[in-house]
């Protein structure tokens, strides 16, 4: 069943798009390390950490919109389809050992990692599902684009 981030933020709450960055560098990060000799796990920066509200979060949902060219996670029951990963502290990091997304990832948007271990994005929109529960979008492709409709369109 494919997942459509568009249809998620549409019945969403409290919409914010976010491309912030710090000193020439993003404080809202998603990592993904995909390799052999270091591991697969996806890396989330202490700034998505308190938006999600997932400090505290044993487990969150990571679901791929191939529609949206995008990674959801959210701590919500509602992303059961996607992948259930544990949340592991790495300082104010969090870190989600979960090879299988990191596969799902990968494979769907084709990401190279010819002499890399490692992928970052920065660019993502923030929203609170009818659940109540944060939910993040990361744009994997075509980062220009946000899937919410501007209300002024």
């Amino acid at each position: 069943m494919a997942i459509n981030i568009t249809n998620i933020l549409n019945n969403s709450k409290a919409h914010t798009i976010i491309e912030a960055t710090h000193g020439g560098s993003s404080v809202y990060s998603f990592g993904i390390v995909n390799s052999e000799g270091n591991g697969k796990r996806l890396s989330l920066s202490k700034a998505m950490v308190t938006k999600l509200g997932i400090e505290n979060a044993e487990t969150v949902y990571v679901a791929v919109s191939e529609v949206d060219n995008s990674v959801i996670i959210s701590e919500s029951a509602s992303l059961d389809h996607g992948h259930k990963c544990n949340v592991k502290k790495s300082g104010e990091k969090r870190i989600l050992y979960a090879a299988g997304a990191v596969k799902d990832i990968v494979d769907t948007f084709k990401i190279p990692f010819d002499g890399k271990t490692s992928r970052s994005y920065n660019h993502m929109e923030f929203d609170v599902l009818p659940d109540n529960k944060p939910v993040v979008c990361v744009y994997i492709k075509d980062s220009g684009q946000s899937a919410k409709k501007n209300e002024n369109d």
